[in-house]
């Protein structure tokens, strides 16, 4: 008994030593992007807002996608091998920028933003993402926002694979877009200002 495990041994050695025991290859970076020309359009977009800075703290500054698999109640991870083209904070003012259609110059309003929330929710049987954003309104030369809002979006992703989660980070998008559209239009005073 002791030579065959003392040949089985002598062996694995060998074999090992020559390398014929390949090691898989290590996963290769993946790399994403937001596409907001794939969304349809926004009712009551105009030409008097304007996009200013987002802002982002901790991980979420970071390139590596964010993940939870607890539920999202306390622990967050990196992905090792999926990334953003970009820090989350200029991918969002970028995909706010072309969505609502600004172009260069002074605007009436601004909208800046604080990302607070960008993760994947893996669990069993469910994939989301959860999006979580606190929008400010301000008015060119004011002191002071017109409106302070924090919005959240969670939006249900079709497989469990990262480039379904980020189309549902597009729409968890779009919607919140919407909703402040919305809620800029119930603002009276500021309607005038934005036709």
């Amino acid at each position: 008994m002791t030579v065959r495990v003392s040949r089985a041994a002598a062996a694995l050695s060998a074999a090992l030593l020559s390398g014929c025991i390949a090691t898989p290859p290590a996963p290769v970076d993946q790399y994403y992007r937001l596409r907001a020309d794939q969304g349809p359009a926004l009712p009551g977009a105009t030409a008097a807002l304007g996009v200013g800075e987002f802002r982002a703290e901790g991980l979420l500054r970071e390139r590596s996608l964010v993940y939870s698999d607890d539920g999202g109640q306390r622990v967050l991870k990196q992905h090792a091998y999926h990334h953003w083209v970009d820090t989350p904070q200029r991918m969002v003012r970028d995909y706010w920028t072309q969505r609502l259609a600004v172009t260069e110059g002074e605007r009436a309003f601004t909208v800046h933003g604080r990302i607070l929330r960008m993760e994947r929710l893996l669990e069993a049987g469910r994939d989301a993402v959860a999006l979580s954003l606190r929008l400010r309104l301000r008015a060119r030369g004011q002191v002071g926002d017109i409106l302070q809002r924090e919005y959240t979006a969670i939006r249900a992703s079709d497989s469990g694979e990262v480039l379904d989660s980020v189309k549902a980070y597009e729409a968890a998008m779009d919607e919140i877009i919407g909703r402040f559209l919305t809620d800029l239009d119930a603002l009276a005073p500021l309607a005038q200002g934005l036709d």
